[in-house]
């Protein structure tokens, strides 16, 4: 099965290049790594000279579209698309078994950083985590416990098969959809480090915009690709 790994990017200079060389290092030199970035720094340019297939989106757009965009370029090289972060907090040594466990027919796997997250992850940001994948199981019946994660494996087939939106908070978007859709999700445990870089996220705004995410998925039904 062919693999590359898909991470978004705004101005990860300092992060860009252990990033991915942990990647090489776990997934081999030759695996394609796709990058969607809306940098203002030197991130781009680095990546590149590392062979990496850079997609520029700036002025950006929004982490929904970077990242469908980026899944959509990713499909057509690729059986399994590897999402991760490029801040050095997901373990990459992961890569191989979660693109196996694919393999093997599951159609999403989804890293869980809640058991391992440590001082990596504020307690505030474990405890909302846990009851948002609450909010999750109540109404989906999804037996999820981390509905934010940024590391996944995905069947590109199952990613194109689906009609996204994209949402705002597209990791909660896309986890809902694939198990509304009926596809073979696992969840597997791993753990989460201190980031490179600076912080994105914005606790407010972000708690919104996946609180929209979760009722858009709740009351407009999943669609699938018309063949």
């Amino acid at each position: 099965m062919k693999a590359c790994v898909l991470m978004i990017t705004m101005n990860e200079e300092a992060a860009i290049a252990p990033q991915i060389e942990a990647i090489r290092k776990s997934a081999g030199a030759d695996i394609p790594i796709v990058i969607v970035d809306s940098s203002a720094d030197r991130t781009p340019e680095i990546a590149t000279s590392l062979g990496a297939k850079v997609i520029r989106q700036f002025p950006p757009l929004g982490y929904g579209k970077a990242m469908l965009l980026g899944q959509r370029e990713a499909a057509k090289i690729a059986d399994a698309i590897v999402t991760l972060d490029c801040d050095m907090t997901y373990p990459a040594e992961r890569i191989p078994e979660f693109i196996g466990l694919i393999e093997q027919g599951y159609d999403c796997v989804s890293g869980s950083r809640i058991a391992a997250a440590g001082e990596a992850m504020p307690m505030l940001n474990q405890l909302g985590n846990r009851a948002f994948a609450m909010l999750v199981r109540v109404l989906f019946g999804f037996p999820i416990t981390d509905l934010t994660t940024g590391m996944r494996a995905l069947r590109s087939s199952a990613v194109t098969s689906i009609e996204w939106v994209p949402l705002r908070f597209f990791p909660a978007e896309q986890g809902i959809r694939f198990h509304q859709a009926g596809c073979r999700v696992i969840e597997k445990p791993i753990e989460y480090r201190i980031r490179v870089g600076d912080v994105k996220m914005q606790k407010v705004r972000d708690t919104i915009r996946l609180l929209k995410a979760i009722y858009y998925c709740w009351r407009v039904p999943v669609r699938r690709v018309a063949a």
